[in-house]
């Protein structure tokens, strides 16, 4: 064993562990699921030209030192040149990254020590994806008890917490934006928790609990979202709402859900798992949220624009009244007064009056990257960048037609898990927009080809189509002028990248 092949096999080991740091990401950011990854990767995702290079230069070398020198070369440079893009959404070393990283450095180790092929070694490299379903399938069932045993932990301090009031919020789109309406109107008059960020699984919701929850909580306001059928049931019983709120019901998560009948079904898990005496409200401007609430015939109120009037919105925010009380808000659009109208029902069942509720809404806050008011120099943004869905993309559109300024531009790369609808409903968009904007920038040729051909049917000719999101910014810096409003609508994760 000379020094040369020890090098060689160092370069090759630390290849392979910075991909499949990048493979760990990638199942991380597919929900540690396998099939899910498996059909994200497959066919070209998962495996890089560049990365058979070295399986090339061992066929057609034989002599070892050679070969030795050779691959360090190849792989240094591979190392060198491999692009380090920085991620929307990063790697989050969670404890089950930690298990799963630690397992993959050992194998990928093991592989490099044991294995004296080069072959071998250089295909292990290439097919680095593998060594994460195999050993993530291994570790799928001691990762399942785990979950259980935190699962039943934070059951058991729920069950304990007897005065506590729990609002639970679910549905296709508009979910996250209440939570932040709902928890920051009853935090005026109550001691209250929301799950942060994206805590929207079972997971997330038992952390919360666990870690955040405490004695002194008077009201937990709990997001609760799905990529099958279950999932919200086991977050209901989890923590035993007394409220529920069901905001929409879309065709999200299509390709996980496969019908739009699951879906309803799937949304109304929070409805069947209330508490006895508890509240149902359903937002009545949904056609499908509609429909399901037929199925319960008691403790159910209604929420919906009808309610409101007289609404205006400004670079300021939006203004509107509410049983002839005004009320002002920086947010924007029409979905977020209907967010607040849901607000305002949750308070009014828990006893707050309505001076109390439109102080509380002046005070709202933006959440990031929904519909969130941005100035950027002699720009107006409207950063609507999260998770886009057709009725939010369409508002937010109204709001961009609607908004005081001069050109009009759109930013976006089109919508996606929408099963066998992603086309046509990319495409009504793309017509939609070409009556709200004086501008169009497509993000990534291939998955805005519906938007740009419902562009073209409208006759719509102002379009830029960036390879990038860093390219469609730099392009909308360099063609806005003095006054212009840029509506950036939808942010596709690392994985969409084309």
């Amino acid at each position: 064993m000379t020094s040369n092949y020890i090098m060689a096999k160092l370069f090759m080991f630390v290849y392979l562990a910075v991909k499949l740091t990048k493979d760990t990401h990638n199942f991380q950011l597919n929900s540690y699921r396998q099939k899910r990854y498996i059909k994200w990767g497959i066919p070209f995702k998962f495996l890089k030209i560049r990365d058979l290079i070295p399986l090339g230069l061992i066929l057609m070398l034989n002599e070892r030192m050679l070969l030795d020198v050779s691959l360090m070369t190849i792989y240094a440079g591979l190392l060198i040149v491999r692009r380090h893009v920085k991620a929307k959404k990063p790697l989050v070393y969670t404890a089950r990254v930690k298990r799963l990283t630690l397992a993959l450095m050992m194998a990928a180790l093991a592989t490099m020590i044991y294995v004296d092929s080069y072959i071998i070694c250089s295909l292990a490299i290439a097919f680095s994806f593998m060594y994460v379903i195999v050993i993530g399938s291994l570790m799928s069932p001691i990762e399942s008890m785990i979950k259980k045993s935190y699962y039943n932990d934070a059951k058991r301090k729920m069950q304990k917490m007897k005065n506590l009031k729990v609002i639970g919020i679910t549905g296709s789109y508009g979910k996250t934006s209440t939570k932040h309406v709902v928890a920051h109107i009853l935090g005026e008059k109550f001691y209250t928790l929301m799950t942060p960020g994206s805590y929207n699984t079972d997971m997330g919701v038992t952390i919360t609990v666990r870690n955040m929850l405490k004695p002194i909580h008077e009201v937990f306001v709990v997001e609760m979202g799905a990529k099958q059928t279950g999932d919200i049931a086991k977050i209901a019983k989890l923590v035993n709402p007394d409220i529920g709120i069901l905001t929409s019901i879309g065709p999200q998560h299509l390709d996980t859900f496969k019908t739009l009948d699951n879906i309803k079904k799937t949304k109304y898990e929070l409805i069947d798992n209330l508490k006895e005496e508890s509240l149902a409200i359903f937002n009545e401007e949904n056609e499908n949220v509609k429909e399901v609430s037929g199925k319960r015939d008691k403790d159910k109120i209604y929420y919906g624009l009808n309610e409101v009037e007289d609404i205006k919105y400004t670079k300021r925010g939006t203004e509107f009244k509410y049983k002839g009380e005004l009320f002002v808000t920086k947010l924007l659009g029409k979905l977020n007064v209907l967010n607040i109208v849901a607000g305002i029902k949750v308070a009014e069942s828990m006893g707050m009056d309505l001076n109390e509720i439109s102080a509380a809404v002046r005070t709202l806050e933006s959440v990031e990257h929904r519909l969130e008011l941005l100035n950027k120099g002699n720009m107006t943004v409207i950063d609507d960048a999260f998770n886009s869905n057709p009725e939010g993309f369409e508002m937010a559109l109204d709001v961009l037609k609607h908004i005081e300024g001069n050109n009009k531009i759109l930013v976006t790369p089109g919508m996606i898990e929408l099963g066998d609808k992603q086309y046509e409903l990319n495409k009504e968009v793309g017509i939609k927009a070409a009556k709200a904007c004086d501008y169009v920038v497509l993000v990534g040729e291939k998955q805005t080809r519906p938007i740009k051909d419902g562009l073209d049917e409208a006759g719509f000719k102002k379009v830029y189509i960036a390879k990038s999101l860093n390219e469609a910014v730099n392009h909308v810096s360099s063609i806005a002028s003095n006054g212009d409003v840029v509506l950036y609508e939808n942010d596709l994760p690392d994985t969409f990248n084309e």
